[in-house]
């Protein structure tokens, strides 16, 4: 069974690999070499160099199913997630993801690996035609950790299902949240309802959700909106669950006078 890698020694493979040999960008390529390599590529080939085992068909397959923990660039930032080997995407909202990515999430058109150090991203850039080093400015709007790397404590398989939903996120996800939120009492915008379209209602929504949980009022939808969910019906099923005994109890004590009426 192949190792995983840590991320650290991702990190530093991929800076050690861009003060090495030129590697050319070469669609559909992942090596570390002058063979080349893709955005994607890049990415496999570190850790497969590294001895661990990984392979996704781009970096919109990448996005969807590579990693345990997926969130947008400020959210990984405030949980302490964007560390040394955690890869970063570029994702928009503008409809040019492949027919199979239909899916409301976006289409994420890159790739790179984040290093903390020198470098701080390292990726296979097709417009310089090259293994090339960026900053965070440069349009990366999400972090993920992958599955194939060890980041230094216990990863949560499927964590990638409970996907963070931000303004102008659309699909069954987003219609999900929205019929959550307006269940328990939200305002989700009368004009629109739940139409699987993250708008400004929603997110306002999802902000006066926050502040009544005592949650970071981010206006993104993420595990920590979903767990506090979660404890929510928790608490009103035993609320309920209290109600319903006190009811029944009223109704003995009404029945045991009535009989006590009818006795005396």
């Amino acid at each position: 069974m192949a190792k995983k890698p840590t991320a650290k020694a991702c990190a530093d493979l991929a800076m050690a690999e861009l003060e090495g040999d030129l590697i050319p960008y070469m669609l559909g390529k992942e090596s570390l070499d002058g063979q080349g390599a893709d955005c994607q590529g890049l990415v496999e080939a570190v850790v497969r160099a590294l001895g661990g085992t990984i392979s996704y068909r781009g970096s919109n397959d990448m996005f969807r199913n590579a990693c345990t923990y997926v969130a947008t660039l400020d959210q990984a930032r405030n949980e302490g997630r964007l560390v040394p080997g955690a890869v970063l995407f570029i994702v928009r909202l503008d409809g040019g993801e492949p027919p199979q990515y239909k899916d409301g999430k976006g289409n994420a058109s890159h790739v790179g690996w984040y290093t903390g150090g020198r470098y701080e991203v390292v990726h296979a850039s097709s417009s310089r035609g090259k293994v090339a080093a960026s900053t965070l400015k440069n349009a990366w709007t999400h972090v993920g950790w992958l599955k194939s790397v060890d980041y230094g404590y216990e990863q949560v398989e499927g964590a990638q299902d409970m996907e963070t939903i931000v303004l102008g996120s659309r699909g069954e996800r987003v219609k999900e949240v929205q019929l959550l939120l307006q269940g328990l009492g939200y305002d989700i915008g009368s004009r629109t309802g739940a139409d699987g379209i993250f708008g400004k209602a929603t997110q306002a929504a999802v902000e006066q959700y926050q502040r009544d949980r005592g949650l970071p009022v981010t206006g993104v939808w993420d595990e920590k909106a979903q767990a506090a969910v979660t404890d929510a019906t928790g608490e009103q099923a035993e609320e309920l669950t209290e109600s319903s005994v006190a009811q029944r109890l009223g109704e003995i004590a009404l029945e045991l006078a009535q009989i006590a009426s009818q006795l005396s």
